[in-house]
């Protein structure tokens, strides 16, 4: 008997009267920086939220959280209580000298580069790893995380030729240095904004925070450990978030997380400890590229998508133009220059997806076989089958996944009229 062939069809989020794609994801980027004040009854609530993510002892047992998975970058939270701090006095003082003032640390540390100033404790409740192998009584740790950020530097700005982040003039004792803070916090890291820059755009100076030990967190693939790695894809991350906040402060929060976990990849590629976020992303393929929560660090693959097919810098090249417009108007225009339509694009993206794990090939993701394999709504063996309405119908720019095992290549669509589909033919 001949082998049969499986046609796999993709139904995604693109509606056909695209407008309504467009509208709604521009006013998700619109709304994106006001969704901290958009209820004032919730502005306390949000700062207590990020209070407890920085300053756990400070707040109610009620706002606190054991899990770190979830708090990957405590970023966005933090940014959106500042500009809630920014825009209601009242409230700010109430909370004032918790989340407005940097950490005071025992000791600092001039990275080789000498761009980066490390401030640490070697006691206390946010004292880093004690060793010192080479017994110049520098933490090994702050020793490994200075080099790490130069590294994370030298890449980001010297290699793919972004901006560096705007300068907090003599803020944390040096001059015109980066300030990295280490601390007992509930996430891998965050950045802080601070001050605003002299762009004629939404630019601010910022410092870094990143946790003292990692000890307890998610593994990774790093040869030299858990410890390490973390430490390594914590900086490159959070780094490019100082550079977001000097291109746009209230840039479009999913773009934000989703390219420095995209950039996690580019400076420290032998870490991996974004894959850990992947499930979030293929299990619920239904939800769109501008959903909150685990998923938009799982979907560093849409920016890896289109790094690999769209070249290096068109990452560099949308963000240089979230100076001026939402990060979704920017994927559209830097896109268009590229003689690339986004629609389209999107739906290529939707196959690339299809072909990961065990269905991987040499002509899609270079790291495919990796990836976690998409899961399938529905499987249907019979055309036509009555139960074609999804329970699970995809946001903008997302997708179901309906598997057709037919003998046929003929299979009929017509009756979906709201939704572009994509046929992916495997032979079985």
């Amino acid at each position: 008997m001949s082998a049969k062939l499986r046609k796999r069809l993709l139904l995604t989020a693109l509606i056909l009267v695209s407008s309504l794609v467009s509208l709604a994801a521009l006013d998700r980027d619109r709304r994106d920086h006001d969704s901290a004040i958009a209820q004032p009854g919730d502005a306390e609530a949000l700062l207590l939220r990020a209070i407890a993510a920085v300053r756990p002892d400070q707040v109610p047992d009620v706002y606190q959280t054991d899990s770190r998975e979830i708090n990957k970058s405590a970023t966005i939270l933090i940014r959106d209580a500042w500009a809630v701090m920014q825009q209601q006095p009242e409230l700010a003082a109430r909370y004032a000298g918790i989340l407005d003032v940097r950490p005071t640390t025992e000791l600092v540390y001039q990275s080789p580069g000498g761009f980066f100033l490390l401030h640490y404790d070697t006691t206390g409740a946010h004292a880093v790893p004690s060793a010192d192998t080479n017994s110049n009584d520098i933490p090994d740790y702050v020793e490994r995380a200075a080099e790490f950020a130069d590294s994370a530097l030298a890449c980001q700005l010297f290699v793919l030729g972004y901006f560096p982040p705007p300068s907090d003039g003599t803020l944390g004792g040096g001059n015109n240095q980066y300030d990295i803070y280490f601390q007992e916090i509930q996430s891998y890291g965050y950045t802080s904004p601070e001050t605003a820059g002299p762009a004629d755009w939404d630019d601010y100076s910022s410092h870094m925070v990143v946790h003292r030990d990692f000890d307890g967190f998610p593994g990774n693939d790093d040869p030299a450990g858990d410890q390490i790695g973390a430490l390594k894809v914590t900086i490159a991350h959070e780094f490019f978030h100082a550079i977001h906040f000097g291109l746009d402060g209230f840039a479009a929060s999913y773009w934000m997380e989703m390219s420095s976990s995209w950039m996690e990849e580019m400076v420290f590629p032998e870490v991996n400890d974004n894959y850990q976020y992947l499930d979030a992303f293929f299990n619920e393929p239904q939800e769109g590229l501008q959903h909150d929560g685990v998923h938009r660090y799982g979907s560093f693959v849409w920016p890896k998508f289109l790094e690999e097919t769209q070249g290096i810098a068109v990452i560099r090249n949308i963000w240089h133009h979230c100076r001026y417009a939402s990060a979704y108007s920017s994927m559209i225009y830097v896109l268009d220059t590229l003689d690339a339509y986004l629609p389209n694009e999107f739906l290529r993206f939707v196959g690339w997806n299809f072909l990961t794990g065990s269905r991987a090939d040499s002509s899609h993701y270079q790291d495919a076989a990796d990836y976690p394999e998409v899961r399938i709504l529905r499987s249907h063996t019979i055309i036509p089958d009555s139960n074609w309405f999804s329970t699970e119908p995809p946001e903008a720019l997302a997708s179901n996944y309906i598997e057709i095992f037919t003998t046929s290549l003929a299979v009929a669509l017509s009756l979906i009229l709201t939704v572009r589909w994509m046929p992916i033919a495997i032979a079985s």
